[in-house]
């Protein structure tokens, strides 16, 4: 439920979003506002596919199928590099969009991904496959007890996001020569 009010919010308010986690001052949001606004469009409308390819990926990974999300991601990841290709440039008959045309080749790489994942849990050759009759069970004494359980789980990450977003919002104000240092450095300590 967060993440589909981030994405309506961010749909529509895109100012706000970019606000709020880097602030007005810093070089790159002066010089990259638009196009940035224009990439976010594009890309909170995935965010539901997001989340359905995140769930979908860790039932597959949990029941043992490592290989089967590796190979709906390569795929997805060749549509994304196309769909660049095509959107930013405007090849193969694509308007050229810009930064604009990356987020909506990517959205549409999530979303074939999310939607090539889920489908395959409903075929015979999921090791966990799902069936529509099963959602019949869904009842509110069912749903509570997913969000008690849920609730208290997502907001730990939630709050820690926000925690990144401020922290980032700081460095941000100092310049981009001190955001860029950080996070060459946050890259360094990663690669280690």
């Amino acid at each position: 439920i967060f993440f589909q009010a981030a994405m309506v919010i961010g749909v529509a308010f895109p100012d706000a979003l970019g606000d709020a986690s880097v602030g007005k001052r810093t070089l790159v949001v002066r010089l990259g506002a638009g196009a940035g606004r224009a990439y976010l469009g594009w890309i909170l409308y995935a965010v539901p596919f997001m989340l359905l390819d995140a769930a979908s990926m860790s039932v597959l990974r949990a029941s043992g199928a490592t290989r089967t999300p590796m190979l709906f991601a390569i795929v997805a990841n060749i549509v994304n590099v196309v769909g660049n290709y095509a959107f930013i440039f405007g090849k193969f008959g694509a308007p050229a969009m810009g930064v604009a045309g990356s987020g909506l080749a990517t959205s549409i790489a999530m979303g074939l991904e999310a939607t090539l994942m889920t489908a395959w849990l409903f075929t015979r050759h999921a090791r966990i496959r799902l069936a529509m009759r099963s959602f019949i069970f869904v009842t509110r004494d069912s749903i509570r007890r997913l969000l008690s359980v849920a609730l208290p789980a997502a907001t730990e990450p939630v709050l820690l996001q926000i925690g990144f977003l401020l922290f980032i919002r700081m460095l941000a104000e100092l310049g981009p020569g001190q955001l860029a240092a950080h996070r060459v450095a946050v890259t360094i300590e990663h690669a280690q």
